[in-house]
């Protein structure tokens, strides 16, 4: 049975898990609700049922939000300069043309075939060096060589995200995300109107204001980790070298840029989101919404209407693409949320490949976010791509180095990667605060 095929049955058993399980936990959080309405609290083995379901809800519905992100990064197997979804030969001579602009060519024709075999003589490279390489295999070899020396890990042709980012903050899957040659992208903002008057036909018309147009720029900056090993294990390694390598590289990179995406302090590194003042100029602010409650959703029917003022602030053209962004521990605070008639806001996923909802619209799960601690950020709600733009310069690269960390053989992996909001209309932000 092949992963694609389990993760589609793994899934649809979690559909069918989660519904049963929020159907007992409608029916548990009703009595729940009426105990409370009668006799001013709950009933604790009803609460302690209530909370036992919501943990099981939580559960089946971790592996509904993976499926639905690998679904949403199948769909889009590579983001190029536009952001156009690409086959996997395009994605492959994309891979092989950048590298080979760095070191002043162009590349005329490169396919997926072609990318495999290069993975194939890349593992023999790193268990056995340069040295070990035919001619032809070295030929092969070549298309991926840096400019900085050391050789590309190649871009992964399934479209699976790796599994760790969904433990993080799947950024790369809401925001937008450009590819560049350069070293920042940079951008014009409109954040200005012209000034009018009212004026009689005979009088002489006023000089209004001009109004200005802005720059932003976002910056790429530099990952790096080490990796070491030593000689006779890669001799004698029976698994997969560079996917192993890969994928450590990238798991540690991968929840670095998530993290940094999301809270980053800008300073040698992305900047995240939840790191702007509370405003509302363009680029360099985003609205919050307070809780009103330190810590805390206020009693319902307030803390709903602060979640409805969120969604109603939100200008009509970022609503299409909007989504709640939140952690797995505030989504399950979020569960036991109800109006004032006792219904349920939350609903869980209604098939294989769609999230959870909160009033009708998508919750992303991202890690990184705080939990609902005083004063803290904890929820999103918003268009993320057109938000946060996140700039590509270079995937990962491997150099190998055989002496300086004798006897083990040395991996430097780098990166050049950067991100920051460029559109703070588009997003709006809830703190657990009085004010």
């Amino acid at each position: 049975m092949s992963e694609d095929q389990f993760d589609v049955k793994a899934a649809t058993k979690a559909l069918e898990d989660v519904n049963k399980a929020f159907d007992a936990f409608t029916k548990k959080t009703d009595q729940q609700f009426e105990e409370l309405r009668k006799n001013g609290v709950a009933d604790p083995i009803i609460t302690e049922e209530v909370a036992k379901i919501r943990e099981e809800v939580k559960a089946n519905q971790a592996i509904l939000t993976e499926y639905a992100l690998a679904q949403k990064r199948s769909e889009r197997v590579v983001t190029d300069a536009t952001g156009n979804a690409v086959d996997l030969d395009q994605k492959a001579f994309e891979w092989a043309d950048k590298l080979a602009k760095k070191r002043g060519e162009r590349a005329t024709k490169y396919t997926a075939k072609e990318l495999a075999e290069y993975s194939q003589v890349f593992v023999k490279m790193m268990r056995r060096g340069e040295q070990a390489l035919s001619a032809e295999e070295y030929k092969a070899l070549s298309v991926g060589s840096d400019a900085d020396g050391g050789y590309a890990v190649m871009p992964d042709l399934s479209g699976r995200m790796i599994k760790q980012e969904y433990t993080t903050s799947p950024m790369r899957a809401y925001a937008s995300v450009q590819v560049i040659g350069t070293d920042a992208l940079k951008g014009v903002y409109d954040n200005d109107e012209a000034e009018i008057f009212w004026e009689g036909e005979t009088e002489t018309p006023q000089v209004g204001a001009t109004p200005q147009l802005g720059e932003w720029r976002i910056p790429v900056r530099e990952m790096r980790t080490l990796l070491k090993a030593t000689q006779q294990s890669l001799d004698d390694a029976s698994i997969d070298l560079e996917a192993w390598l890969a994928t450590k590289g990238r798991e540690k990179m991968g929840r670095a840029e998530n993290a940094t995406f999301v809270s980053g302090d800008g300073v040698g590194r992305p900047r995240g989101f939840l790191t702007y003042p509370d405003g509302s100029d363009l680029t360099n602010s985003v609205k919050r919404f307070f809780t009103g409650v330190s810590g805390d959703f206020a009693a319902a029917p307030a803390g709903v209407d602060k979640l409805r003022l969120m969604m109603a602030d939100l200008k009509p053209a970022y609503r299409g693409n909007s989504n709640w962004f939140m952690n797995r521990t505030t989504e399950g605070e979020v569960m036991v949320l109800k109006d004032s008639d006792g219904r349920p806001l939350w609903q869980p996923s209604t098939s294989a490949g769609t999230p959870s909802s909160l009033m009708g619209r998508s919750v992303a799960i991202f890690d990184d976010m705080p939990n609902t601690d005083a004063g803290a950020l904890a929820i999103a709600y918003g268009d993320m791509r057109a938000a946060y733009q996140i700039v590509d310069r270079e995937s990962v690269s491997i150099l190998r180095d055989p002496f300086m960390y004798k006897p083990f053989v040395g991996f430097y992996m780098r990166k050049r990667v950067g991100g920051d909001l460029v559109n703070g209309e588009a997003l709006k932000l809830l703190s657990f605060s009085a004010s």
